[in-house]
């Protein structure tokens, strides 16, 4: 781990100059988000094929750009910095998958829990205001999955589980942590203040514990295993794992829903006993896939 740190820091001379490019150009092309979202919505009256065109140049312009640019401004070894200079290897690979997957009903009960938080009775404008903005993420979401057609699930894999996956984890993992990591911050510090400005960015407040874990467990897989690949196939799961949930759920006749295991909504089984046991399961498989990733650094 002091190896790791070291090399870090060495690679990026400046890490405030860093933060400065990364979030600069991150900011000039939100704007620039902006204006092209204003240009394009009153020429594409297909909802879903507007959602698409935008997420898409939202991924590549507003994360993985900027994530590329302060790299090659701030180091020789951009490709080092960010941490994708190496091939991810297959068991740990396996074991990130397994535990996205043995994580779904404790995480579901924890996004149940957060969901249902009521803010004091004092707060109450504020409260419709953040619940209006997790209905409007929620309708976003909806037009980017499009109808239940195989073709639809499909492309809202590739772009929710596999664009916004890599995306994101060139942003807040690959360049975020790693300059915060290569300054006097703890690399656990690190850790925790990228996965907290991730989760904050997409002021979901009613979702902001999960996704915070979700951003802590990608840091701590980086600061094991030195490789962003790993962070960018366990976002992409988690992804996936959730547009998938989304399309079944619509699908007429599916009797499987991925969503509700774990949470008191479901009472097809029992729930108590199942996050018990999915908590010990990830549990094992977290403590696999460290093993595994500190033996291959």
């Amino acid at each position: 781990m002091l190896k790791q740190t070291t090399i870090n820091k060495r690679l990026v001379a400046r890490p405030g100059a860093s933060l400065a490019i990364l979030f600069g150009t991150f900011f000039f092309f939100m704007c620039l988000f902006s204006l092209i979202s204003s240009l394009l919505t009153p020429h594409i009256s297909d909802p879903t094929t507007l959602m698409r065109v935008l997420t898409l140049f939202q991924t590549i312009f507003i994360f993985i750009v900027p994530a590329l640019i302060t790299a090659v401004l701030s180091t020789k070894l951009p490709a080092t910095m960010l941490a994708i200079d190496h091939k991810p290897q297959l068991y740990p690979t396996l074991l990130t998958i397994l535990a996205l997957v043995t994580a779904i009903p404790a995480m579901n009960m924890i996004i149940e829990w957060n969901n249902n938080l009521t803010l004091p009775e004092s707060m109450a404008e504020l409260e419709s205001t953040l619940r209006n903005l997790e209905e409007s993420a929620a309708s976003a979401t909806q037009a980017l999955m499009g109808t239940n057609s195989v073709g639809s699930f499909i492309v809202a894999l590739l772009i929710v589980g596999v664009m916004a996956g890599l995306s994101e984890e060139l942003f807040f993992r690959g360049a975020l942590q790693r300059i915060l990591a290569s300054g006097r911050l703890n690399p656990q510090v690190a850790i925790w203040i990228a996965a907290f400005i991730f989760s904050f960015m997409h002021f979901q407040f009613f979702g902001f514990v999960p996704r915070l874990i979700l951003g802590l467990f990608f840091g701590y897989i980086l600061l094991w295993g030195n490789n962003l690949w790993y962070c960018v196939i366990a976002h992409a799961t988690n992804n996936i794992l959730a547009v998938t949930a989304m399309w079944m759920s619509e699908r007429k006749g599916s009797s499987i829903n991925l969503d509700t295991l774990g949470q008191t909504v479901d009472s097809t089984i029992p729930q108590l006993p199942l996050v018990i046991i999915s908590i010990v399961a990830t549990t094992l498989v977290i403590t696999a896939l460290k093993k595994q990733l500190n033996k291959n650094t």
